[in-house]
């Protein structure tokens, strides 16, 4: 192995233990524009990305088969070969969010990250005819890429156009191949997962059934990815052995998300926030001393915080660790209207809200729960464990 390609493997490789260490942050991202309504975010690991393939076609690539090429010609044709891996992979993504918006379905953002990208959208397609069109838009993106960059090298290549611009076009071009073709494998959360489910759904008239052998044969996928990841270490290919495995795990998880996703959006079918939070609730006044709070309300309740009220009206939340900073002597000087958090959106659910889209809040809700509120105030609150209680009701209903 060529000295450089050896360093390039051990940066590779050190990048890929700190991030199993949680060195590296994978759940940062940065907002870097927007597109038809459509909001565009980058992961910092893609950042990361970004470096090592600039690195590797600077220093591995470029200098094996073009040897004559000046060094700062080397890197620029990295960076700009990163840069058009992240175009495709957006233009990918894109085109899966623009045929799903045609259908009605709302997409929120399009976010690149380690493994590629993925479009937030909002529900799934209502249809096997839909959902087969949304599915097969990425890679036929991908193919449309890969033909013209190839054949735009190509062109170049017969005028006599240096290899500096016609080399990378190529690449590009094949890379959008890999892309395509990798993305139609059947396995979910892969296109050809979707598309699978899309056949299977219109042959079975069950969408969930379609699902299910989607992600199972996107577990299957992944295990397959495992086993030649491992096989590759032990060959001594450490970095694509790791690659593979890392892969692996994510479509793995991503597989049997998929399917979850498909369960509660069967189980919430029709159900609003509204239908299932709790109500009355328990609130407290601003003159309230932290003492009180603490032991009547926190130890008695056990809930994480609690609805202020001011004059009648909500006023924001009271939360067990800004208790924290109370001294214990101050305990029965202290009041809840020094420690409270004013009102934001971040505690707030409508009422006509579905429970599918709460569900998904929730998930990424530190709290665990919801006030739920219209323009007339606090109607209630909704928790995980208001979800939990209509699932288990629903299985006993249903079993």
């Amino acid at each position: 192995m060529p000295e450089n390609m050896l360093i390039f493997y051990k940066h590779a490789v050190l990048f890929i233990h700190f991030t199993a260490k949680g060195v590296i942050n994978l759940s940062n991202s940065i907002r870097i524009g927007r597109i038809k309504g459509i909001d565009i975010e980058l992961n910092y690991n893609w950042i990361v990305i970004f470096l090592l393939i600039t690195y590797m076609f600077a220093n591995y690539y470029f200098p094996t088969y073009f040897k004559d090429w000046p060094e700062w010609v080397y890197w620029a044709e990295g960076a700009f070969i990163a840069i058009m891996l992240f175009v495709s992979v957006l233009l990918h993504e894109l085109s899966h969010s623009l045929v799903s918006r045609h259908f009605g379905i709302a997409v929120k953002k399009i976010s690149l990250f380690i493994f590629g990208g993925t479009a937030y959208i909002e529900r799934d397609a209502d249809t096997p005819g839909k959902e087969f069109l949304i599915a097969i838009a990425g890679p036929l993106m991908s193919l449309f890429l890969a033909i013209l960059f190839t054949v735009t090298s190509n062109i170049l290549t017969l005028a006599n156009a240096s290899e500096m611009i016609s080399a990378p076009l190529a690449y590009i071009g094949q890379m959008n191949i890999v892309l395509a073709v990798f993305n139609l494998f059947p396995a979910m959360p892969l296109d050809g997962g979707r598309i699978l489910t899309a056949l299977i759904w219109k042959i079975k008239k069950d969408r969930i059934y379609a699902a299910k052998i989607a992600s199972a044969s996107g577990t299957f996928f992944s295990y397959t990815l495992m086993m030649l990841g491992m096989l590759n270490i032990l060959s001594g290919n450490i970095l694509n052995g790791a690659w593979l495995i890392m892969i692996g795990v994510f479509l793995g998880q991503s597989a049997k998300a998929s399917y979850q996703n498909s369960l509660f959006e069967k189980l919430f079918a029709g159900v609003l926030v509204k239908d299932i939070m709790t109500s009355p609730v328990v609130t407290v006044d601003m003159d309230m001393t932290a003492s009180r709070l603490l032991k009547d309300f926190f130890f008695h309740y056990k809930h994480p915080f609690f609805p202020v009220l001011s004059e009648g009206r909500i006023a924001g939340v009271i939360m067990l660790k800004a208790l924290k900073a109370v001294r214990e002597e101050d305990m029965d000087k202290i009041t809840v209207k020094q420690l409270f958090q004013p009102l934001d959106g971040s505690f707030i659910i409508a009422p006509e809200e579905t429970a599918e889209n709460a569900l998904r809040r929730l998930s990424s809700n530190p709290l665990g729960r919801f006030l739920v509120m219209d323009e007339h105030g606090l109607l209630g609150i909704l928790s995980k464990t208001d979800l939990i209680k209509y699932i288990s009701m629903y299985n006993e209903l249903h079993s």
